[in-house]
């Protein structure tokens, strides 16, 4: 089960994703507010900060290589006469690794199968849902 949150109330559920993907359904409904839109505007607060921390540490780590190794082409080139020697290392240059944090639902939710469609979805402990497939 995978977590979402709704971009209009920000009630976090769970669906089954790969029932929603293998059905090509485009769309999610809030089991809370029964706002609906696409189902990629249902990412959660902590999805979005995974995926932003990831794609930051992504970027730090090519900014780290491409560093290394245009040093390296720029110096392995220089020849000192045997007077001087170029090493290029970038292993103590602080680029600034990004946290990671947890991209998991931070609520306790309680599992339903739709009784008309027998979709799985699970809403918060303290809150009751419709199917966010049915219409």
């Amino acid at each position: 089960m995978t977590g979402r949150q709704c971009p209009r109330c920000e009630g976090k559920f769970r669906v089954h994703l790969p029932t929603v993907e293998d059905q090509c359904y485009l769309n999610l409904r809030c089991p809370y507010c029964r706002f609906i839109d696409r189902l990629d505007r249902f990412l959660t607060g902590e999805q979005r900060a995974y995926w932003t921390a990831i794609g930051r540490d992504e970027t730090l780590q090519l900014a780290s290589e491409v560093t290394e190794e245009v040093f390296s082409e720029a110096f392995d080139d220089l020849d000192g006469g045997g007077l001087l020697d170029f090493e290029v290392e970038t292993g103590s240059v602080n680029f600034g690794g990004a946290h990671i944090p947890s991209w998991q639902l931070d609520v306790v939710t309680e599992e339903v199968i739709c009784g008309e469609c027998s979709f799985r979805y699970a809403v918060q402990d303290d809150r009751d849902g419709v199917c966010p497939l049915c219409r």
